[in-house]
């Protein structure tokens, strides 16, 4: 199966060139480009990196470099580093000293590059000094003859999915909500990358700063492109199987399974394009109707996802499998990493729509401030409330929870300090301003169900149900996600 991978902190420094030139590197252990983050677009001289450079020296010291130039104020473009969510490294290399280019050959370092015009010398110097440090001067152990130097019009993104060796499975395949909350069915979780594809553009380049902001499993993982696994339907039955045992399952008559519990899982059918690429939800879904005819236990998976692109295989796959397809909405503000790639609420929901049509059980899976009345609930689960209203398409509520201070004001109309006021009080709907609490984790979480949510949802057994985490125990709720139909 498919090498191993380091999960290395993405970073980047800033170098500074001549007058007010910078180099803008990105580092990434895989050899997939990094996009420049927004706050930093204003200031680049070329919209494209000009140089990528690859570097091995001893030991485990390899990796890639993406490069930017930039042109700006120091300060201003110190300040826009630090507003896409690193503190950057300044540096100021030696103009007069100057590396050898025997560094190349000792380092195994190559650089695809653009025209640098007069600024050459001092771009290559600085990638030179900076990979030298990093590998503290030691020499690989062998080196990778060719021309350290290749010339191109403009560096383009070269998207390409690099496997990775699963090991044991267990980041594939893992402990269910269920395990941590009793009143959840769900038992076992499956992921099929380390990575959420919001990290990437819809060209191809790693940009963990573009990702969505909201993330209920807090996604922060390394780049999609570079962390599918390397699975096939024997592997999983087997890993299945083990999991089942593990968590002494074997003798029940239903299994209850999450696809995608830290990650997208659905895959846009443009990036299935790239080169290869794997569809590791196929190969799972096809491994899960297996384990049901192999085992005799009736299989029920609950499967949210903000793709939902019509595929008729899995229309197939889907209902063999018993599939609960949730179509989640949240908030646009808040998801620019899936939008990016074409899939806004409205296609989502016309995705989950046409599966619906085709006989698959097809939900939507609205996440939203449940201690708001209905009438107070964000621009985007009012139109999905309409659209699962018209076409007959039941819905599940989510109580979303506030991971982040910069998101309260989207999520909650109201600031951090704000919200905090009210996190004792459990009853609050005479003025409006509902009932949260802080949690031990920091993450503002509902108190409290406003009647309007309770009302609609009735037994949470018909078309209007309610998951909830809730931080007050004899509030919280298992709508199945649809599992029962």
């Amino acid at each position: 199966m498919g090498r191993h991978f380091s999960t290395s902190a993405n970073y980047k420094k800033l170098f500074h060139l001549k007058n007010d030139f910078f180099l803008l590197h990105e580092y990434n252990k895989s050899i997939t480009l990094n996009a420049c983050p927004s706050e930093l677009k204003p200031y680049l001289v070329n919209q494209r990196p000009v140089v990528h450079t690859s570097f091995k020296g001893f030991g485990n010291k390899k990796g890639y470099i993406t490069s930017y130039l930039l042109k700006g104020n120091q300060l201003e473009i110190g300040k826009a580093t630090i507003n896409s969510g690193k503190q950057p490294e300044m540096n100021f290399p030696n103009k007069d000293r100057f590396i050898g280019e025997d560094i190349d050959k000792k380092l195994n370092i190559f650089y695809r590059h653009s025209n640098l015009e007069s600024l050459h010398p001092l771009i290559i110097n600085a990638i030179r000094s900076n990979v030298n440090k990093f590998c503290n001067g030691r020499s690989a152990v062998k080196t990778t003859k060719g021309d350290h130097f290749t010339l191109v019009d403009k560096i383009e993104p070269n998207p390409r999915f690099s496997l990775i060796n699963p090991g044991e499975g267990r980041k594939i395949i893992k402990f269910g909500k269920g395990m941590f909350y009793d009143f959840c069915l769900l038992q076992i979780g499956l992921d099929f990358s380390m990575g959420c594809i919001s990290n990437v553009t819809s060209e191809g380049m790693y940009a963990p700063q573009e990702k969505c902001s909201y993330c209920y499993e807090w996604q922060n993982g390394p780049c999609t492109l570079d962390t599918f696994f390397d699975i096939n339907e024997d592997w999983m039955i087997e890993k299945l199987k083990n999991k089942v045992e593990e968590m002494e399952l074997s003798d029940r008559s239903k299994l209850f399974f999450r696809i995608g519990q830290g990650t997208e899982t659905m895959t846009p059918q443009y990036m299935q394009k790239w080169e290869g690429f794997q569809d590791n939800l196929k190969i799972s879904l096809r491994s899960l109707i297996r384990l049901k005819e192999e085992s005799g236990i009736e299989i029920k998976v609950a499967m949210p996802t903000k793709i939902a692109e019509f595929d008729e295989e899995l229309v197939e796959l889907f209902k063999g499998a018993n599939v609960a397809l949730m179509g989640s909405v949240g908030y646009s503000e808040l998801e620019s990493g899936i939008i990016a790639h074409g899939f806004g609420v409205e296609q989502r929901l016309e995705g989950i729509r046409e599966y619906k049509k085709a006989g698959v059980n097809a939900n939507i899976y609205i996440a939203t401030d449940i201690t708001q009345s209905l009438d107070k609930v964000q621009e985007d689960a009012r139109f999905a409330i309409d659209f699962g209203g018209k076409n007959k398409i039941p819905i599940q509520f989510l109580d979303i929870r506030v991971t982040k201070k910069k998101d309260v004001k989207i999520i909650l109309n109201k600031s951090w300090t704000e919200a905090l006021t009210d996190k004792n009080q459990t009853n609050l709907f005479n003025n409006n301003s509902g009932g949260l609490k802080l949690t031990g984790q920091g993450y503002l979480h509902a108190n409290t169900t406003h009647p309007d949510f309770l009302e609609i949802i009735k037994n949470n057994r018909g078309d209007h149900r309610l998951c909830s985490t809730h931080a007050k125990r004899e509030e919280q709720k298992c709508g199945l996600c649809f599992m029962d139909k």
